[in-house]
């Protein structure tokens, strides 16, 4: 009686074991992450960084800024130096 209770326990063991790799290996392919190790050698360029100022619209490094109100802009050089003389700017 002893050794039928033992096998009923290996046997449910050795299925909660088998069931539980295949769900760890079916959840890692399906996976919506991404290794950061594949993505490191993908390198930024000064020109993927430039975006449309908020005031002239031209695409340049920004800066951005908040004003009294909290209304964040991002504004090139110009533009902020411009704004500054007029109003209050603070960085974000």
């Amino acid at each position: 009686m002893g050794w039928i209770l033992g096998t009923i326990v290996v046997v449910i063991f050795v299925v909660f074991v088998v069931t539980g790799m295949k769900r760890k290996s079916s959840s890692v392919r399906g996976s919506n992450v991404i290794q950061l190790k594949s993505k490191a050698n993908v390198k930024i360029s000064s020109e993927n960084n430039a975006q449309p100022c908020s005031r002239c619209r031209h695409k340049r490094q920004l800066t951005f800024c908040a004003d009294d109100a909290g209304a964040v802009r991002g504004l090139c050089n110009e533009c902020r130096r411009e704004l500054e003389q007029h109003q209050e700017l603070y960085p974000v």
